[in-house]
């Protein structure tokens, strides 16, 4: 970023909050399954007949059922060769393929996320997608794996911090949540964005954004407090 932010304007903010938190409450992206078919943790189920990908499995991925899609991201965990299958085929033509992909890479993450780290940098690409579906439902997948292993998003970090220039709350919500994780376990490379959020959080009109600016300053403070 160089000189003042500037944030890119359209007519309004199509999109709300997709986190489980306050910031990101009915996020039209998101059908997040909490329920008790969800895995959680390294406990993962696998089944004799794994999925693959042909015609039923896109059908699948297009009508984005949550217990089929979480069935899928069972199979995606067990399977290195079904989740590149999946990661391959994030460009296809039909953004719902695009949006169903995205949306069970993010389920994974609830499953095993670290089995996505060697693929971030593939992954996003999708975060210039011109569908805002897939783009921002691969946005939060990315998030949730940053916010677990900061160190596999370190290489995409200045492409997913351009977020921070967009007219959408959500998105810019995502960069700085993210960031608050990145000034706690890579304090130099998160700091580089102190005077950026100084900025936003200057300006700021939505409330979930400008608390999360607030946090990340908070933690700026305290962590240069403990070094002194």
């Amino acid at each position: 970023f160089h000189g003042p932010l500037q944030l890119r304007h359209r007519p309004c903010e199509a999109l709300h909050r997709a986190l489980r938190d306050p910031g990101r409450a009915d996020h039209p992206v998101l059908r997040v399954q909490y329920g008790p078919d969800l895995p959680h943790g390294d406990r993962v189920e696998v089944r004799d007949d794994l999925a693959t990908w042909d015609g039923d499995l896109q059908k699948q991925l297009i009508l984005r059922e949550n217990p089929k899609l979480v069935e899928v991201a069972r199979d995606a965990t067990a399977s290195p060769q079904l989740l590149q299958a999946l990661v391959d085929h994030i460009h296809e033509k039909d953004f719902r393929l695009r949006w169903g992909i995205a949306e069970v890479l993010d389920h994974i993450t609830r499953i095993k996320a670290e089995v996505l780290n060697p693929h971030i940098p593939k992954l996003a690409e999708l975060l210039d997608d011109r569908h805002h579906m897939p783009r921002n439902m691969m946005a939060i997948t990315i998030l949730r794996v940053g916010e677990r292993y900061p160190e596999a998003v370190l290489p995409i970090l200045p492409q997913f911090m351009k977020r921070l220039e967009s007219v959408e709350g959500h998105e810019r919500y995502d960069a700085v949540r993210l960031l608050q994780t990145i000034i706690v376990t890579h304090h130099d490379i998160g700091l580089k964005y102190l005077d950026i959020i100084k900025q936003l959080d200057a300006v700021e009109s939505n409330p979930s954004v400008k608390l999360a600016c607030e946090k990340y300053l908070k933690a700026v403070k305290d962590i240069e407090a403990g070094r002194e």
